[in-house]
């Protein structure tokens, strides 16, 4: 189809039209629209975040150059000697000072084992659970809606907008490419004047030739 929209005077006919939908329609239906797109994909690996993780030899730079009270003189310490060091810390404090005995709110197992008072003690338990949890939703759950539906909305206003701006983008590229596409054609209209000429009449000598009269 040599049609110039801008030029050509012959409008195409429907059935051209609908043929090129047809074309247009059957290789869409061709593509691949499972996944991302490839250029989408590969955006995304560049941008993927990978692991930070701090180099031991820059963890060595750090200690020398910023001493701490237990290191005055930011003398060299491997990461393992301060894990070591960690580890004995944490080993003395929780020897001076125990941690909390969670045994008593352990409710995974109700056997009958259990005396009468410990069963019961592990149903107060789970019925404070259920209480507090109950309490909890009554109070909150109708902030958090008032705050969710204003989280949702502006997520939609934002995202809206951007969808509009992006619109209104698109059109006037192609507003500028229509622009430029009539530029063009009417600057090559001599040209493609010119050459329809030198076809036809490239057309006729060569029916002279082979029937001549």
């Amino acid at each position: 189809m040599d049609y110039l929209p801008f030029i050509d005077n012959k409008i195409p006919s429907d059935e051209y039209k609908d043929k090129a939908e047809r074309l247009i329609h059957d290789t869409m239906q061709e593509q691949n629209t499972i996944g991302l797109h490839p250029y989408v994909q590969k955006m995304l690996e560049m941008h993927k975040k990978t692991d930070h993780v701090i180099p031991d030899s820059m963890f060595q730079e750090y200690i020398q150059k910023f001493p701490s009270e237990d290191n005055p003189r930011g003398q060299k310490r491997s990461l393992e000697s301060s894990h070591l060091d960690d580890e004995s810390f944490l080993q003395e404090f929780n020897s001076k000072h125990p941690h909390i005995d969670l045994l008593r709110y352990n409710l995974e197992d109700i056997s009958s084992d259990d005396n009468q008072l410990s069963t019961k003690t592990k149903l107060a338990i789970i019925d404070s659970y259920l209480t507090h949890q109950i309490i909890t939703l009554r109070d909150l759950i109708p902030n958090t809606l008032v705050n969710q539906w204003a989280i949702n909305t502006d997520f939609i206003r934002t995202n809206t907008r951007t969808i509009d701006n992006l619109l209104s983008q698109q059109i006037k590229q192609l507003e500028d490419l229509d622009k430029y596409r009539e530029k063009a054609q009417v600057n090559q209209a001599t040209s493609y004047d010119k050459l329809n000429y030198d076809i036809n009449e490239k057309i006729l000598d060569i029916i002279e030739d082979h029937f001549p009269k």
